[in-house]
């Protein structure tokens, strides 16, 4: 099965996408509006988005 769209939420995007873009050697978007703000790459025809916590109940565990 093949995911169409993963969104990771975290309070430190820039850090996770300049991770992902040295692990895969791409290069992450500008934040897109219409995904809350998210940058997007994309990985073996998945998107991937990165976002912000929106709110302040959404803790990283």
């Amino acid at each position: 099965m093949k995911i169409h769209y993963l969104e990771i939420i975290s309070h430190g995007v820039n850090s996770v996408c300049e991770a992902y873009e040295k692990l895969y050697k791409l290069a992450s978007g500008y934040p897109d509006n219409l995904l809350g703000g998210a940058r997007t790459c994309v990985i073996d025809g998945s998107t991937i988005g990165v976002v912000y916590a929106l709110v302040s109940y959404e803790t990283l565990s």
